[in-house]
């Protein structure tokens, strides 16, 4: 509704098991692209965690992340998910676009 072009990454923790650009190479086409990425990946992965400590590491450059997890996991991680913006799940229907919007528009 809003206009907003999406964009699919496959997890690194899903068959077949790849490497995270991101993660080995400090670049990612797709998040190279983004204005927002959702991370929605299961933070007791360890794969999982690198993922979004590379995100974080891009600091202003990168785009703004916005990390879709139940509260307790974002607070048993909470050195990895700082410096993200938080969406407690499970999400509900106008949850997600309202802050992917909030996202785009720096609020």
């Amino acid at each position: 509704r809003r206009g907003c072009g999406v964009s699919w990454c496959p997890v690194p923790d899903q068959p077949p098991r790849r490497s995270c650009p991101l993660v080995e190479l400090d670049r990612c086409p797709l998040v190279d692209q983004a204005q927002v990425v959702v991370f929605g990946l299961d933070l007791h992965q360890p794969d999982s965690r690198r993922v979004l400590r590379a995100l974080r590491d891009q600091g202003g450059a990168g785009p703004e992340v916005i990390v879709a997890c139940p509260r307790p996991v974002a607070e048993h991680w909470a050195d990895t998910v700082e410096g993200h913006r938080l969406l407690a799940a499970p999400l509900t229907g106008p949850s997600l676009p309202a802050a992917i919007g909030n996202a785009v528009d720096g609020h």
